[in-house]
C-alpha cells in the first residue's frame, strides 16, 4: 500500500493539501473524503480510514479545503488566518472541482480501466458533497454522507439575532476552536455569498435531485448536528439508505489528535458500512 501527497492550486490560487493511499490492486472505485468544520483531511486518524478502504482496492484520497486555515507545511494547524476569514461555500464548491478534475485528468492515468468516484462528506463537509453531487451531474457515481446537515449555513444556523446583526455591521465575528481553544474571525463574506446564493447553496433543494446511490449515516447521539437531519434527508430522497449508530456522536467516537493503532468500534461499523456501500 503506497501514501502520495500532492499540492494542488485551489481556489483564488491557494494550496490544496491532498494525499491519496494506492491499493496494491485497484479494483475501485476511487473514494473520495470531504472534511467538516474546523476539521482537515487527517483529523481524528483518518489514514486507519483510508488504509482500511485501500486494503479493500480502493484507492483513497482526502485533500484540505484550500481555504481552511491549514497549509502544506502545517496540516493540521489553522495558521493561515487570512485564508480562514475570508472562506466562503463557494470557494470549497469550487474546490470540489478542483480536486475531482485532477482525479480525471492525473490519478486516473495509473488505472488500467477508468475507475468511477464515490464521495464521503463529514458535516459540513457532506452538506456541501450534497450540493455538489445535485449541481455536478456525472462526476461522482455514489455519496456517502457522515453526520450531514440539511442546511449549509454553518456554522451560524442557529445563532441569535442580535450576533447575526453584529456580524453584518462589524464585517467579521470571532469564533472558538473548541478543540485548539483559537480565536478565529470568520468574514461577513461568508455570509454574504450565502445570502446571495441562497437557492444554489440550499441543501434540501439538492438532496432532492440526487439521483445516485446514496448511504446517510449519523450518530444517534450527534451533539452537533441532530440525528433528525439524517430523517430530514432521507424524506427528500426515499431511494437513499440510512444508518443509524447508536449511542455515539458527531464524530463517531474519533478525537484529535489520534494516536491509537485502531479505530473505536461506532467508526469501524462507519467504516464498514460505507466500504460495503461504495463497493457494490
Amino acid at each position: 500500500m503506497e501514501k502520495v501527497e500532492v499540492v494542488l492550486k485551489g481556489t483564488e490560487q491557494k494550496p490544496i493539501s491532498l494525499d491519496y493511499h494506492l491499493p496494491t490492486k485497484a479494483t475501485g472505485p476511487i473514494v473520495v473524503y470531504a472534511h467538516g468544520f474546523n476539521g482537515f483531511k487527517d483529523w481524528g486518524g483518518m489514514d486507519l480510514v483510508a488504509q482500511q478502504f485501500a486494503r479493500k482496492g480502493m484507492p483513497f484520497v482526502k485533500f484540505n479545503f484550500s481555504h481552511n486555515g491549514t497549509t502544506p507545511e502545517k496540516l493540521t494547524e489553522f495558521v493561515d488566518l487570512e485564508a480562514y476569514k475570508a472562506n466562503t461555500l463557494a470557494k470549497e464548491l469550487n474546490d470540489f472541482y478542483i480536486v475531482f478534475n485532477w482525479i480525471e485528468k492525473e490519478l486516473s492515468k495509473k488505472f488500467v480501466k477508468k475507475l468511477p468516484k464515490v464521495l464521503i462528506g463529514h458535516s459540513k463537509g457532506g452538506s456541501e458533497a450534497i450540493l455538489f453531487v445535485a449541481r455536478r451531474k456525472g462526476m461522482v457515481s455514489k455519496l456517502i454522507t457522515w453526520s450531514a446537515a440539511s442546511y449549509a449555513d454553518i456554522p451560524w444556523h442557529n445563532w441569535p439575532t442580535d450576533r447575526m446583526f453584529a456580524w453584518k455591521k462589524d464585517g467579521t465575528v470571532e469564533i472558538e476552536n473548541k478543540r485548539t481553544k483559537q480565536k478565529l474571525l470568520l468574514s461577513r463574506e461568508l455570509y454574504e455569498d450565502f445570502e446571495n446564493h441562497k437557492t444554489t447553496y440550499d441543501v434540501l433543494t439538492a438532496a432532492t435531485a440526487i439521483e445516485i446511490p446514496w448511504l446517510i449515516c449519523h450518530g444517534t447521539e450527534d451533539e452537533t448536528i441532530d440525528v433528525a437531519n439524517a430523517d430530514i434527508l432521507k424524506k427528500l430522497n426515499v431511494n437513499a439508505e440510512v444508518l443509524k449508530i447508536k449511542g455515539t456522536g458527531h464524530t463517531y467516537d474519533r478525537a484529535e489528535p489520534w494516536t491509537a493503532k485502531d479505530l473505536p468500534s461506532a467508526a469501524k461499523k462507519l467504516v464498514t458500512a460505507s466500504i460495503r456501500f461504495a463497493g457494490k
